[in-house]
């Protein structure tokens, strides 16, 4: 559940990434394949001659360029084109019933972010900043797509969602979901 990539009725990738694919395909020359996988699964793929090339909304960091040791080799290196900037946002349960409003009201609540997106990094230092505060730790649930953690919300289950910011206004306007939920931010900076 992605505003810039999604599947069509056919099974298709459909919206806006595959579409720049498309057009930087055409200007290359190339047709492109489009195939669908998680999100933790993308650049080791693509390390693995899985893919070719990942079009997502992926945050460009040092980490990711460098490979999961964070020391420069040409063989785990990555290269990005960054076409878009975004920061992260939060999203509750409509009427924001646990009052989240920024990164500092996370600790002691349950926070849905999907696997292998900086969000988890954020967590990470949100957990530590909590407490060094002398605050109890958030607790962190991951899942394996933007939709699942939103569920999670939801349902009750998660407090909160830290998702990119486009993904969080799509969830609040555009989810065909009986839930409704409110996106507060961008509250996160990009990471």
């Amino acid at each position: 559940m992605r505003p810039w990539s999604s599947g069509g009725a056919d099974g298709s990738a459909v919206e806006f990434e595959p579409d720049l694919a498309a057009a930087l395909g055409r200007k290359l020359g190339v047709r492109f394949r489009f195939e669908h996988a998680s999100f933790d699964q993308l650049l080791p793929g693509l390390k693995a001659k899985k893919f070719d090339v990942v079009v997502a909304g992926m945050t460009d960091t040092k980490k990711r360029q460098l490979g999961n040791s964070g020391a420069f080799s040409a063989r785990n290196q990555v290269a990005f084109l960054d076409y878009f900037t975004s920061g992260s946002s939060l999203v509750v349960r409509e009427g924001n019933p646990r009052r989240i409003d920024e990164p500092g009201d996370l600790c002691g609540r349950t926070v849905a972010v999907q696997r292998a997106t900086t969000q988890v990094d954020f967590m990470a230092q949100q957990v530590t900043n909590c407490l060094t505060r002398g605050e109890k730790a958030p607790t962190v649930v991951e899942g394996d797509t933007n939709g699942e953690t939103l569920d999670l919300v939801g349902a009750g289950t998660a407090d909160v969602q830290i998702t990119d910011t486009p993904a969080a206004l799509y969830s609040v306007r555009c989810v065909d979901s009986d839930r409704r939920y409110e996106a507060e931010g961008p509250s996160a900076p990009a990471l």
